[in-house]
């Protein structure tokens, strides 16, 4: 199943290329159930998911946002490399953080093992395998002896859903006609000086404007090219060559 939140990773013809792709790679390695996940580190509301564990969880689990309060999760914002994880992962003092493995139970979500990937894009994507009871023992012949693998199954897959929705905000722009009919004034100067690695606060000095004014702009900026997020934005219009080679007055 695909599961996403609003606006994040939303194109039903992408994703279900990316699921018929990742479907039939993962039943070469394993047979452990899986699921795929993009989570926006600078907003970890937006969550992209494609999945084959219970239905029932994963959608529970995107309803109440819990890749907020999720161990696992947390543990793989901070890691680099694959781990193994069960309800002891952490030993959280939050009640909120324990409901998660609570309700996991429920739908035989016990253990498994989580492969890692940080982005360009300040994205984390992850491939978890999903292990019950029944295969437990199974674990260091059929996951550690392939984590090279699975690992850069993460990669080829992560690589392939970003080309495709970095052709399609590429293609969505161009229709949109040329660099003068997309941007007004000030977001072309938003877009110049973002290029030019300025902060916020920089940039609202810079054109004696509010920084709220600033994130507003930048906020047309990433709508208007279809985006998830700022940085998605500056690299798709210095793609497009929509960032003037001098800075706007």
């Amino acid at each position: 199943m695909i599961e996403s939140s609003e606006n994040f990773f939303n194109n039903q013809k992408i994703n279900v290329s990316v699921q018929d792709f990742l479907e039939r790679e993962v039943k070469q390695l394993t047979c452990f159930k899986y699921a795929y996940t993009i989570i926006n580190k600078k907003d970890p509301s937006e969550l992209f998911c494609i999945s084959s564990y219970p239905e029932g969880w994963a959608r529970i689990y995107l309803n109440n946002t819990y890749q907020l309060v999720d161990p696992v999760v947390i543990f793989a914002m901070n890691s680099f490399v694959p781990f193994q994880w069960d309800e002891n992962l952490l030993i959280p003092s939050r009640m909120k953080l324990k409901e998660v493995f609570v309700i996991a139970q429920k739908y035989n979500v016990i253990n498994g093992f989580t492969f890692v990937l940080h982005d360009a894009s300040n994205n984390l994507a992850t491939l978890s395998l999903l292990i019950d009871k029944d295969n437990a023992d199974n674990i260091d012949n059929e996951i550690r002896n392939k984590e090279a693998q699975l690992q850069m199954l993460l990669i080829k897959t992560h690589s392939k859903i970003m080309s495709l929705y970095r052709d399609m905000n590429i293609d969505a722009a161009q229709k949109k006609g040329e660099p003068d009919d997309i941007f007004t004034h000030r977001e072309k100067a938003v877009l110049y000086w973002s290029c030019m690695s300025k902060t916020y606060p920089e940039i609202a000095l810079i054109q004696n404007i509010q920084v709220d004014t600033v994130k507003y702009h930048m906020r047309n900026i990433v709508n208007k090219l279809g985006v998830c997020n700022a940085k998605q934005a500056v690299r798709v219009a210095h793609e497009l060559r929509l960032i003037s080679l001098i800075a706007p007055e």
